[in-house]
């Protein structure tokens, strides 16, 4: 029943994200104070919804459900012009080892996709390093494509606070097969306290017919009460992309 819900809730969300975006696809050239505008609106809507995309190679816990729904509003700087969108990521605890996913929203690139996945771990729950297998079937930039993905991750300590370490890859492979995208996300965070973690993320991609990029993307996320989050933090291009931004997003478990 769990599956099924957060099914159509992704569906509702979709068709959300695509009225979104046409009414932001013509972007005109506007001043920082209109960002900080942008980003205020969009902020009560994001604080009544979901999370930060939190994938790794961790298992969902069977019949347990994890949402995210985030917002980042960017300005470039070498056009001064406003890029806002959302995205949408979702877990479903199928089995002990077993997770289905829902991606939906915008990748490094900024270009739509909804893809639906399958996770399933390749290490032991024992070991100290985990490694996990993903297979993901959906539309990206308007075109069926195939996404395999492999996460590898591992907790740490930092004096008596816990932290973890993740660097997830995968590869989009259009049906067309005349493009292809590269893309890793590298995260390091910390339980700076019981409600406070410190994130740190390096969203890198190489696309076959464009530009390679490498992002920059820290935050924090406070615990409101148990199961429930909000993330505040930043964007910065780094190579490839020359934005500056704003995000805010909120996640639950149940």
């Amino acid at each position: 029943m769990r599956a099924v819900l957060l099914m159509r809730f992704a569906f509702m969300m979709n068709q959300d994200l695509n009225s979104k975006r046409a009414q932001h696809s013509s972007v005109v050239g506007v001043s920082t104070d209109c960002l900080v505008l942008t980003i205020c609106r969009n902020a009560l809507i994001f604080l009544l919804l979901a999370s930060p995309a939190q994938a790794g190679p961790w298992p969902r816990e069977k019949g347990h459900v994890f949402l995210s729904v985030g917002g980042v509003s960017e300005i470039d700087e070498t056009t001064g012009t406003i890029s806002t969108f959302t995205t949408l990521y979702g877990e479903y605890g199928l089995t002990e080892k077993l997770t289905f996913g829902l991606d939906l929203g915008s990748d490094g690139r900024r270009s739509s996709k909804a893809m639906a996945f399958l996770r399933m771990p390749l290490t032991d729950a024992a070991k100290t390093i985990k490694l996990a297998a993903e297979m993901g079937l959906g539309v990206e930039n308007g075109e069926k494509a195939l996404r395999p993905g492999l996460s590898v991750g591992r907790g740490y300590t930092f004096g008596n606070r816990n932290g973890w370490m993740t660097a997830d890859s995968r590869i989009v492979l259009f049906s067309s097969f005349n493009d292809s995208i590269f893309e890793s996300d590298l995260t390091i965070g910390l339980s700076a306290t019981k409600r406070l973690k410190v994130i740190m993320q390096a969203q890198t991609g190489i696309p076959a017919n464009d530009t390679s990029y490498v992002r920059l993307a820290p935050s924090i996320v406070f615990e409101r009460k148990p199961g429930r989050h909000t993330e505040f933090g930043v964007t910065a291009g780094i190579l490839g992309v020359s934005g500056l931004g704003l995000k805010i997003g909120s996640w639950f478990e149940f």
